[in-house]
């Protein structure tokens, strides 16, 4: 028999030989693994691994005039992989690389790609894959087998899926019609993304991104330089005002500005400003900004209303408000939106539009996600398309199109009545079910759903007409929504699809303003509570959390905000906030 202290050694000798084998075995797979080349899940000249591959040559064409046209595209081939094209657009943005591009198309070019990381999905078509945009030709290298193509082009085209046979080692050629689903600039709307941050060092980047813009049908790109605190340049632009304009046909391209900017007051966009203001001095004045830009004629709003980065929204929105200098709000990002403190300003009798942007590429999106249909009466140019948003002539829409009137009137209008009467609300909304749906309608009077219409059918349009009574001075709304989760955010699924009008103005003779109603003196407590917390904020007593919690900040953030700009703005901060406190006070006498 075996001695314990012997039995015990050799026991613990082959638990030994055990771990140093398995980590042996495990050291062994590891390098394995690092030394064979991975296989991408993209492939931009078809399959790896040295097999034989076929050509398609892929056109698509307007199907209405038969002339090609841009578009983005999505190709699997019958093993899965996705396939981008040998002469795809490029195509990028500049949000997380703050680096300055030089000043030569080269340069610009440097920072995108041909590949399109597509974070989101549509009914049909898987979410997160790799597609590639096309100027209306392209070609693609490829396995034989079947393949999928998948073709995009906006809202007002409906999604072509086609499965095809590519023959071994050969060419294949083939054309994609697309079909309308509306022809928005015909009925005098153009839609626009609000808020894409796509760097222009140099006019020659201008075709390229113009092609981009046609292939979402994006017709009015806001192309946002942005400022920090301290400074202001980031995503350059090579000029601004009309030399920043830019033409293709029905699709405009020109230089807006997202500044100031800071966590702690929230985010704020300029359009049609013709210089980048800043002031870092008293850059926590929002007012002063605002004010400069009045006089240009340009248009104030505050961004990203319906997502949570952008912590002080109402903060700031609280203290610009009296002034009357904020033109729109960006109520709908990311697949969220908020409407309440929209709600809120409309109810006070400010005529504030609705407006909508991706934040592209700051937000995983691809531009125009989101955007907004702007009803252009007079000649269609930059100009007029800014007179336009200024009258509130919108929609915002994450792809459904939206027809709204009341009493005949389009949004942006006004209805006048001598008495309580009732007035006719007529709607219409079209959509791609292949892309979108639409449970229902909503009418809203004064921030409150007052009728409701579900959506009994999948044809992709719905209709309402019916009287509605008003008793009193009131805004009218319409908004739809749908129940498709789309993936986003790092993973989670929220819905997406929704589409709101602008408010038209229905005026009562002899009945209070909105401002004199519950639902503004409601709206008035609100934005007084706002200033409240932000007051206590920066009192004595609480002022030493606060610049420690600002440093934190400031380390981790790029929006420049320090304990010095917090300590020299302080006192102006406190008098506008005494100064909007006697404002809103008026409203509950």
């Amino acid at each position: 028999m075996m001695a314990p202290k012997v039995a015990g050694f050799l026991a613990e000798g082959r638990r030994r030989k055990v771990i140093w084998f398995g980590a042996f075995w495990l050291i062994l797979y590891i390098a394995l693994i690092l030394a064979v080349p991975q296989i991408s899940t993209v492939n931009p000249l078809g399959a790896q691994g040295g097999a034989r591959l076929s050509t398609l040559e892929l056109h698509i064409i307007d199907g209405e005039v038969g002339v090609p046209i841009p578009a983005r595209i999505q190709i699997v081939s019958a093993d899965g992989e996705t396939h981008i094209a040998e002469d795809a657009l490029w195509f990028g943005g500049d949000c997380r690389d703050l680096t300055v591009h030089g000043e030569h198309l080269e340069d610009a070019l440097e920072k995108q790609s041909l590949e399109v990381k597509n974070p989101l999905a549509v009914r049909s078509v898987r979410s997160e894959t790799t597609q590639f945009y096309s100027n209306g030709h392209s070609v693609i290298r490829l396995p034989a087998g079947r393949a999928r193509i998948s073709v995009f082009k906006g809202p007002e085209y409906l999604l072509a899926e086609h499965s095809i046979v590519i023959p071994e080692s050969e060419t294949r050629e083939y054309t994609v019609e697309l079909s309308r689903l509306a022809n928005m600039p015909e009925e005098g709307w153009y839609s626009s993304d609000g808020h894409l941050h796509i760097a222009r060092p140099t006019d020659g980047i201008n075709p390229h991104v113009s092609k981009i813009m046609q292939a979402e049908g994006v017709h009015v790109a806001n192309l946002l330089l942005w400022g920090k605190a301290d400074t202001v340049g980031l995503t350059p632009q090579y000029a601004h005002g009309p030399p920043s304009w830019y033409r293709e046909g029905d699709y405009i391209l020109a230089a807006g500005l997202e500044n100031p900017r800071t966590h702690f007051l929230g985010h704020t966009i300029t359009l049609g400003a013709n210089e980048p203001l800043h002031n870092p001095e008293t850059y926590l004045i929002y007012r002063l900004l605002w004010e400069e830009a009045v006089e240009e004629g340009a248009l104030n709003g505050y961004a990203h209303l319906g997502t949570l980065a952008n912590a002080g929204r109402h903060s700031g929105l609280s203290l610009v408000l009296p002034y009357g200098l904020m033109h729109f709000l960006e109520v709908l990002q990311a697949n969220r939106l908020d409407y309440s403190a929209w709600y809120d300003v409309l109810n006070l009798g400010f005529r504030v539009t609705p407006t909508a942007g991706t934040d592209f590429p700051c937000i995983p999106s691809i531009p125009g996600h989101e955007r907004f249909y702007t009803k252009v009466d007079g000649p269609y140019d930059y100009e007029g398309w800014l007179e336009a948003v200024r009258l509130g002539k919108t929609f915002v829409t994450t792809g459904p199109l939206l027809d709204f009137t009341v009493s005949s009137k389009d949004v942006g209008s006004e209805v006048s009545l001598r008495e309580a009467s009732e007035v006719l609300v007529e709607a219409r909304v079209r959509y791609d079910p292949a892309k979108d749906d639409i449970l229902g309608l909503e009418l809203v009077q004064n921030g409150s759903v007052v009728r409701s219409f579900p959506q009994i059918d999948d044809t992709g349009e719905m209709f309402v007409s019916f009287h509605h009574p008003i008793e009193q001075t009131s805004w009218l709304a319409l908004r739809g929504y749908g129940n498709q989760l789309v993936q986003f955010l790092r993973g989670n699924r929220i819905h997406g699809t929704t589409v709101h009008s602008a408010p038209i103005y229905v005026t009562v003779e002899n009945t209070p303003p909105l401002a004199s109603q519950p639902t503004g003196r409601s709206a008035a407590r609100t934005w007084l509570a706002q200033l409240e917390n932000l007051e206590i904020r920066l009192n004595d007593t609480n002022m030493p959390y606060l610049l420690e919690t600002v440093d934190l900040w400031h380390k981790r953030s790029r929006d420049g905000f320090s304990k010095e700009l917090l300590l020299r703005n302080r006192m102006a901060l406190l008098d506008e906030i005494a100064h909007a406190r006697t404002f809103y006070m008026e409203f509950l006498k």
